[in-house]
């Protein structure tokens, strides 16, 4: 209550200014005018402006040099101690925390009676005297409010003004570091005069040194203090700026940034410049000073009126358009804003575009010169040495090679800065990257897919097709899986001829979420040899036109033999996905005991792996596919060399028991290797030439909210399809219609349900029975099996393409170059999936990381 008074005490005094002869402006009045006409100083919380102006309150925040600014927290009111003798009570006095007479530091008080405000309060003991400051402001003769002194701890002290974040203190200097220190003013030279004037010592110390009477208190305050024009100097350790760079939104004002939201008439605008007042017939708003005037073609002669507000022709977009002071209007599809007219937009691109664009403008090559000269949609560029453009290429003249060009030949001319539109390097022919591909270092590069798009099938190879022939058409999904909607603006293929596309769909074509629409693509070979195309789709996501890319291939031949080889990776990158509801310790107990069954094949046979664990929690707050680490500051992937690995596999998977009940496996596993987590928390984990893998323990069913189709899918494009026999996902899970007798599992009907065993069959992974870990003799050799599907001895080969007949007599296998026959005798070594059109090895065949595996046979013939 005493601070809250004294507050509301020097508010009063400092109102108290005589009357002005004519009404307060801006004229007589270089602080504010409060509601009764009078003119106020404007500086602080209470009323604040200047210029004039109606004064404002300052809620939660401050009043400096006339504008309303963010308070900063501090410590609360610093109140005194003692009772001064002589019959007024102190409240500021020089109580000290640790013990001090309580005599000396407040006001004098024993003169007429009158309260003692200044001083500040020691934080340490002794006497009132020392450490806070003598009393600044004692009430001398004639009971005057002094108001000086420094406060404890940033807040509104009971003997000085607020210096909070660089207010102005009512008593004394101005703070500008943050928090006034403990320090304070001098001692009496401030003090109130006789009459009962308000007393103006001591500066606040903005580091929280002790001062000693009137000396100078200095700490180590971030912006040092202001100067006390009774005491002494508080001196900080430091200076606080405002300048572009830290207050880009809004002015400043000295040292502090002045954001719109707190910006007046009399303090506005933007770019960290000097806050300045706005022009008469005009008012702040968002930073800038914007007329208040009438909009009309009188006060608008370039601009269009979005209300009152003129809007010049350089500040039109397609939304507000005009001319003339009319109302601002939007502009149509296919229409841009040209000096307050909407215009058709003339599209030039790759899309549009056979030749090459000029500022905007297509030039067909029939009409190309030698100043103007490309083609698909690149930048026009000049023909030079003496060449001439013919069909979009610079020919003749000087010649152009690698033994004078170290850029890229467009005809004869070197192009030295090469880009998207003309890119190569060491004399090669220029070429255009197209849509999705960017120049790097003279090398066209897939340019990486926005995230909204999913494209299936991803980077997918034809395989080989006999010239005579076309390959089966291939349907390709484009599904938006973000949340917003997503528009379709263009589809198209650039490259190979042979690469054909059928129907498209009507554009643009606006995708809702999980929302999807597909086009199909067809190989039929022009000539032998590899080809290739990209399929280019355009699409505005978020306000943002984007492209997405991805890449078909195919070969031609005479034969129509297809040899699919794949080379298995000697790495492996696997994600333990571990169930940690309530019901799972025992078989995380299990998992971790039998640790070294699960590593002795990868360990066995070389390989250079990666894991991570994580959780089945996929609720907002918990995991998510966040890898989790070991006690003892394990690094968060495991890998051969890491020490101690199999006593930190075994704790890693004991994950615990409070996790969601709601389970989910197949939601982490896509998390875990995509943004955001792949390149934050799990970094490091993934890499382009390894085998992707995922294990996943659990008694529960899945519960995500994607299907097991589209999980692949997802999976499918961070590996590509033509990479699909690099991927796996594989489950330690209920199989069984009830659980076993001595095994439970957590719903009666898990090993009935479809998902987690679909994803198994999609990706070629291994599952196995839960309940197989309660019994040690059965689950050593079916850890180590599962050891073999997770670290790269994978089972299940998909084909490129359908065998004709889809029968196992069309296909010729072979591992490391040796000829593996379907049966040896009475002995299977592998069968044919015709399902999964893929080949399927038993486990006493399986091919082994760092060997080869091939599949010869003929596809169909389609006319």
């Amino acid at each position: 209550m005493r601070s809250l008074f004294f507050v509301v005490s020097v508010v009063a005094l400092a109102g108290c200014l005589t009357p002005p002869e004519e009404d307060c402006g801006p004229s007589n009045c270089t602080g504010c005018c409060d509601t009764s006409g009078q003119c106020q100083p404007g500086i602080n919380a209470l009323a604040c402006g200047q210029a004039g102006s109606m004064c404002l309150q300052c809620p939660g925040g401050q009043c400096f040099a006339g504008t309303c600014v963010p308070g900063s927290t501090g410590g609360g009111a610093a109140s005194g101690g003692g009772t001064a003798t002589g019959g007024g009570s102190a409240t500021g006095g020089g109580a000290a925390t640790g013990g001090g007479d309580g005599t000396t530091g407040g006001g004098d008080g024993t003169t007429g009676g009158g309260v003692g405000t200044g001083g500040g309060s020691t934080t340490g003991g002794g006497d009132g005297t020392t450490g806070g400051g003598s009393a600044t402001g004692g009430g001398t003769a004639g009971g005057g409010v002094g108001t000086g002194g420094g406060t404890a701890g940033g807040g509104v002290g009971t003997g000085g003004g607020v210096g909070t974040g660089g207010g102005v203190g009512t008593g004394g200097g101005v703070g500008t570091g943050g928090g006034v220190g403990t320090g304070g003013g001098g001692g009496t030279a401030g003090g109130g005069t006789a009459g009962g004037g308000v007393g103006t010592g001591g500066g606040a110390a903005t580091g929280g040194g002790v001062g000693t009477g009137g000396g100078t208190a200095t700490g180590g305050g971030s912006a040092g203090g202001g100067v006390g024009t009774g005491g002494g100097a508080a001196t900080g350790g430091g200076s606080a700026t405002c300048d572009a760079a830290s207050c880009p939104g809004g002015c400043c004002v000295g040292p502090l940034c002045v954001l719109p939201t707190n910006q007046n008439d009399f303090s506005c605008g933007i770019g960290g410049n000097s806050c300045q007042p706005c022009a008469a017939n005009s008012a702040c708003m968002n930073g800038q000073c914007v007329s208040t005037a009438t909009c009309n073609a009188a006060s608008c002669p370039n601009g269009c009126c979005s209300g009152n507000l003129c809007v010049p022709y350089g500040d039109q977009s397609t939304g507000l358009c005009g001319t003339a002071g009319a109302s601002c209007t939007g502009c149509g599809a296919g229409l841009s804003c040209n000096s307050g007219q909407c215009t058709a937009t003339t599209a030039c691109d790759f899309f549009s575009c056979a030749g090459c664009c000029s500022g905007g403008a297509c030039i067909a090559t029939a009409s190309q010169t030698t100043a103007s000269c490309g083609v698909n949609g690149a930048s026009c560029t000049p023909c030079l040495n003496g060449s001439t453009c013919t069909a979009g290429a610079c020919t003749g003249g000087t010649t152009c090679n690698e033994t004078n060009c170290n850029g890229c030949c467009n005809g004869n001319t070197c192009v030295t800065a090469t880009g998207d539109n003309s890119c190569g390097q060491l004399g090669s022919a220029c070429v255009s990257c197209g849509p999705g591909r960017v120049c790097n270092s003279g090398t066209c590069i897939t340019q990486a897919n926005p995230a909204c798009l999913l494209i299936t099938p991803n980077d997918f190879d034809f395989g080989a097709v006999r010239t005579t022939c076309r390959s089966p058409v291939t349907t390709v999904t484009i599904r938006n899986i973000c949340a917003t909607n997503v528009t379709l603006t263009a589809i198209g293929l650039t490259g190979n001829p042979g690469f054909t596309n059928g129907p498209l769909p009507t554009l643009p074509l606006t995708l809702a979420s999980n929302q999807s629409a597909s086009i199909t693509v067809t190989w039929t070979p022009p000539a032998t040899g590899p080809a290739s195309t990209t399929l280019v789709l355009g699409a505005v996501q978020n306000a943002s036109s984007v492209v997405y890319q991805t890449v078909f291939t195919g070969s031609g031949n005479t034969t129509g033999v297809q040899a699919d080889i794949f080379n298995i990776p000697l790495k492996t990158d696997a994600v333990l996905i571990i169930d940690d509801s309530c019901s799972m310790d025992p078989f995380q107990a299990a998992l971790g005991a039998n640790a070294n069954a699960l590593l002795a094949y990868p360990i066995s046979a070389g390989v250079d792996f990666n894991v991570g664990v994580t959780t089945s929690d996929d609720s907002s707050t918990r995991r998510q596919g966040r890898f989790v680490a070991s006690d003892g500051g394990a690094p968060l992937i495991l890998t051969e060399s890491t020490p101690n690995l199999l006593q930190q596999l075994t704790s890693r998977v004991r994950v615990g028991t409070f996790g969601d009940a709601f389970e989910t496996f197949f939601s982490p596993s896509v998390k875990a290797v995509t943004p955001p987590l792949i390149t934050t928390t799990n970094v490091g984990f993934l890499r382009t030439d390894s085998n992707l893998s995922f294990m996943v323990l659990t008694d529960a069913v899945e519960q995500s909210t994607d299907s097991a189709q589209l999980t692949f899918e997802k999976l499918m494009a961070v590996r590509g399809w033509r990479n699909r026999n690099r991927l796996s996902w594989s489950a330690v899970a209920p199989t069984l219609p009830s659980a076993p007798s001595g095994c439970f599992y957590e719903e009666t009907a898990a090993g009935s349900n479809p998902r987690i065993a679909e994803l198994v069959s999609r990706t070629g992974g291994y599952r196995t029975e839960l309940c197989n870990l309660n019994n040690a003799t059965v689950w050593r050799p079916e850890a180590q099996r599962m050891g073999q599907a997770v670290f790269g001895a994978r089972s299940t080969w998909f084909l490129t393409s359908v065998p004709s007949p889809a029968v196992a007599g069309s296909v010729v296998v072979a591992v490391a170059g040796i000829v593996v026959p379907e049966m040896n005798g009475a002995t299977r070594n592998w069968s044919y999936d015709a399902a999964r059109n893929a080949i399927v090895f038993e486990r006493q065949s399986l091919p082994a990381p760092g060997q080869s595996v091939s599949m010869t046979y003929t596809p169909a013939c389609a006319p």
